[in-house]
Parts: structure tokens; C-alpha cells; sequence
């Protein structure tokens, strides 16, 4: 990270908190911009994208818990962390993260039955049912003009369960290709079902380099059916998105190429480190000043201090300002202000 210099940087004649006022504000209007054409008019993508603890998780929960009125409203809300997809090998971790998706949307709409403990055990159940389809997926496809139904599970009880219409079965719709991966497209496919007509809101935090493999590539990609198809539901995670309610998909991650892999660059927000001192003094203080701790110092040699150890860092800025607490607690004097390099040693004690 670049050293910042080490003159004084005068603060912004802003108010308190508008820098990143501004990015929340330029995110949303990119949420919720319509365009043109159709792709844009009932489904939109952002990306945001930056250094490691400039704020982009919190921007988007700002953005989840904050849009209110009947444009800004999206149902259901769902927000999956992927740090824990880091350490599965890629073809599992296609699948992990559907079934996660699929999950949580399945649990939005259980939550006021108190039924959600249920859906795990409905979905091993859907998924067990599509694995037979992977035996006789060649033998169903007996000449050229065969319409396979790969995932023919779906009619079974599971789906059923799942809330999904087992009248809209998902039909092999081109003629030539092969069914693909049956759990992952029937997967994919049920998750489209089950976002079809909901203005939804989907939120993945956290991607990292893998996931600008093609098959993240463009939420914003449709399904085509009829004979000339090429594809199979399998091949995108955008298939499993529907267009055409308002619905949207966020995306955060440290790595550039992936965010705009799954969002196009013209969907992106690069979010930058804080450039006002005040901004980075504030959430410093707030930290520092939890459960009625009272520091006294806040002249500018001191905010200067702050400002240049975090580097325009928000969440370096709070860690300090944790520090800084734990000191004033143990009685600690004087003015210093912590390193971010000592966060480690302090909250492990």
C-alpha cells in the first residue's frame, strides 16, 4: 500500500461523513438504475471493489438495510459470505454456493412457519433425487430430436417441499447439447423458479480470484430457450437469476478482474481509501469512546496521527480506535495513538 505523505492534508470543507455518504449514494443509484434496454430495465448488477478494509462490506449492508419506499423495495434480501467457499475445490464450490443461494432463499419464505431447520433435509432430498439423472442421462437421449428431462427428480416429493411448480419441469430445450452437471443446472434451475416474479436482492461478499472463471462471468445473462440453444442450465450462475421483476445483484470483492468478470466494468464501484481527516478521526473516535470511555484528546496533530497510521482506512481506523479503548480501560496516559500493527497482541488478550 502507498505510503501517504507525511505533510498535512487539509480536510475537505465537507460535512462530517460525506465521503462516504457519496459512495452509498452513487451505489444505490446505481442499484437502482434503469436503463434502455430490457437487460437494464428489470435487472441490474453492481460491483464494488478496493483494498482490503476500505469498507466495501459495510457500504453494501449499508445499501442492503437502508433502501426504503416502494422503488427501493426488495424481497427477499440475501446475503451469502464466501470466505468460506476459499478452501473447496472449484467444481464443489460451484455447487456450495447455489445450494447456499438456494437455501437462504427457500428460509426467507420459511422463517414465519418456523420451518427453516426443515430445508436442509429438503434439499439433500431434491439433490439425491437428481443423481440418478447423471446414470441415465445418455440413455435418455436416444436420437437427435430426444427432449431429455435431466432433472426429472423435481417432480418428486422434494420439490414439492421446495415450493417449486413441478409443472414448469426445466426441459432440455436445445436439441443437440447434453444435460450437463443434472444437480448443479436442476440446482440452478430451481433457484430460478423460486426468484421468478420477486423483485429480489442478492448479495455476494467477498469474491476472490477464482471467480473470474467464465462460469461467474455476467449475472446479468439470460437463459435462452427454443431449438437453437447452445447452453445448458449448468453452464452460468446468471441462469439462476431471473430478469424481468427489478431484481439485483451485488457483488464485493478485493479482486478487480473477478468483480467485473460477474458484473461487467461498467457496473463497477471502485471504492477508494477516506481522503477527509475527519471521516477517519470519527470512526477512530467512536471506537475509542465505546462503552462510555471519554478521550480527551482531538487536536489536529492528533487526528493527523490517526489519519496517516490508518491510511484512509476505515476498518484500520476502527481497530485503532479499539485499541486505543482497551488502553484507556488499563489506565493507560497520554496521547499516544496506537498502531494498527499491534491490533493482533491486544484483542488476543
Amino acid at each position: 500500500m502507498a505510503k501517504l505523505p507525511a505533510t498535512p492534508i487539509v480536510p475537505a470543507p465537507a460535512s462530517e461523513g460525506t465521503e462516504k455518504e457519496l459512495d452509498f449514494l452513487c451505489v444505490k443509484s446505481m442499484l437502482l438504475h434503469r436503463g434502455d434496454d430490457d437487460d437494464h430495465k428489470y435487472f441490474n448488477t453492481v460491483g464494488i471493489f478496493g483494498v482490503e478494509g476500505v469498507g466495501k462490506t459495510t457500504l453494501a449492508e449499508e445499501i442492503r438495510d437502508k433502501l426504503e419506499g416502494e422503488e427501493e423495495t426488495f424481497k427477499p434480501k440475501i446475503w451469502i459470505s464466501l470466505s468460506e467457499l476459499l478452501t473447496s475445490e472449484e467444481e464443489s464450490r460451484k455447487l456450495t454456493l447455489v445450494k447456499r443461494i438456494l437455501t437462504e432463499v427457500v428460509a426467507e419464505q420459511r422463517i414465519e412457519e418456523g420451518r427453516r431447520d426443515q430445508i436442509k433435509e429438503d434439499l439433500d432430498k431434491f439433490i439425491k433425487d437428481l443423481k440418478p439423472q447423471q446414470e441415465n442421462k445418455k440413455q435418455e437421449q436416444t436420437s437427435k430430436n430426444a427432449d431429455p428431462k435431466p432433472v426429472k427428480g423435481i417432480l418428486r416429493s422434494s420439490s414439492i417441499k421446495l415450493g417449486v411448480n413441478k409443472s414448469k419441469q426445466p426441459q432440455q430445450e436445445e436439441k443437440k447439447a447434453d444435460p450437463g452437471d443434472p444437480i448443479l443446472g436442476g440446482l440452478l434451475w430451481a433457484l430460478h423458479q423460486k426468484l421468478t416474479g420477486k423483485k429480489y436482492l442478492i448479495v455476494l461478499d467477498g469474491v476472490f480470484n477464482s471467480f473470474d472463471d467464465p462460469w461467474y462471468g455476467i449475472l446479468g445473462s439470460r437463459f435462452e430457450k427454443g431449438a437453437t440453444a447452445t447452453h445448458k442450465w449448468a453452464d452460468r450462475l446468471g441462469f439462476g437469476f431471473p430478469k424481468g421483476k427489478g431484481g439485483a445483484v451485488i457483488v464485493t470483492g478485493r479482486s478487480e478482474k473477478a468483480v467485473k468478470n460477474m458484473v461487467g466494468e461498467e457496473n463497477c464501484y471502485r471504492l477508494l481509501p477516506l481522503q477527509n481527516i475527519e471521516s477517519c478521526w470519527q470512526i477512530y473516535k467512536k471506537a475509542a469512546e465505546e462503552g462510555g470511555i471519554q478521550i480527551q484528546e482531538d487536536g489536529d496533530l492528533i487526528k493527523q496521527s490517526v489519519f496517516e497510521k490508518c491510511e484512509g482506512l476505515p476498518l484500520a481506523a476502527k481497530m485503532m480506535g479499539q485499541i486505543k479503548n482497551k488502553m484507556e480501560k488499563k489506565g493507560s496516559q497520554g496521547n499516544n495513538v496506537p498502531n494498527i500493527h499491534s491490533y493482533q497482541e491486544e484483542s488476543a488478550e
